[in-house]
C-alpha cells in the first residue's frame, strides 16, 4: 500500500484570493476594501469578500467566482512548493480534499488549476460541497490507504483530521495572527513537511543499507 499525504487546498497549496479583486470589479462594484486581502494567508467572510447586500447574494457571487476563469489559474500560497510537491508525489501519493464546490465546471477548473502548478503531482482531487464537513471522507482514505499526514488551514478541518484517526496538522503559512491559535498542531511550510518525510526516509533506507553491509 502505497504511503500517502492528504491535503487541503485553498490555503494550503493555492491562494484563493487572489483574484476577488478582480472578480468583483467585473461585476462593476467597488474592490477598494480588498486592498489588503492578498497580504498572508487571511480569512475574510465571502459576506464581505464579495461587497454583498445579504448572504444569498454572497453565495451566489462565491459560486459565480469559483466557476470564472479566475479559479484557472490562482498561484501557489508558498514560493516552491511546486518542486516540494513534486519530490514527495514519487514517493507518496498525494490527495487533494476541498470543500469547495459541486458546482462540475468550479471542479473542472481546480483540477485544471492544480495541473497547471503541480503536474502530475497530486494523485487525486476530491471535491466537497462548500464548507461541508470532511470527516467521513477523511475516515474512508485512512481505511484504505496508509495516510501519513492531513493538512489544512482551517482549524475546524483539522479536527475533522484528528477526529478520522489521522496525524493531522494546521497549516499555518503567511497566516494572520489570531487564525493559529496553538490548539492544534502547526506546520508552517511545504519544506517542513519534505523533512517530515523524505529525510526521514532517507535516514531509514541509508540505516537499512548500512545494516546489510554489516
Amino acid at each position: 500500500m502505497k504511503k500517502t499525504l492528504v491535503t487541503d487546498c485553498d490555503g494550503v497549496l493555492l491562494q484563493w484570493l487572489t483574484h476577488v479583486p478582480d472578480f468583483v470589479e467585473d461585476l462593476g462594484l467597488d474592490a477598494s476594501h480588498l486592498k489588503d486581502c492578498l497580504k498572508g494567508n487571511q480569512f475574510i467572510p465571502f459576506f464581505d469578500l464579495f461587497a454583498a447586500t445579504n448572504e444569498k447574494e454572497a453565495f451566489e457571487r462565491l459560486e459565480a467566482y469559483q466557476a470564472s476563469e479566475y479559479l484557472k489559474k490562482l498561484p501557489v500560497i508558498e514560493n516552491g512548493s511546486e518542486k516540494v510537491i513534486s519530490d514527495l508525489s514519487k514517493e507518496y501519493e498525494i490527495i487533494v480534499v476541498t470543500s469547495f464546490s459541486e458546482n462540475p465546471i468550479a471542479q473542472k477548473n481546480r483540477a485544471e488549476n492544480l495541473e497547471l502548478r503541480f503536474g502530475n503531482s497530486i494523485s487525486d482531487l476530491i471535491c466537497l460541497p462548500q464548507s461541508a464537513d470532511k470527516t467521513e471522507v477523511l475516515k474512508d482514505l485512512a481505511k484504505s490507504r496508509d495516510v501519513k499526514i492531513w493538512l489544512d488551514d482551517q482549524i475546524k478541518h483539522v479536527h475533522h483530521g484528528i477526529n478520522a484517526g489521522i496525524d493531522s496538522y494546521q497549516y499555518t503559512h503567511g497566516m494572520e495572527c489570531g487564525r493559529n491559535t496553538g490548539e492544534v498542531k502547526e506546520i508552517d511550510s511545504w519544506k517542513k513537511v519534505h523533512s517530515m518525510f523524505l529525510n526521514e526516509d532517507l535516514v531509514k533506507k541509508s540505516s537499512s543499507r548500512l545494516r546489510r553491509r554489516m
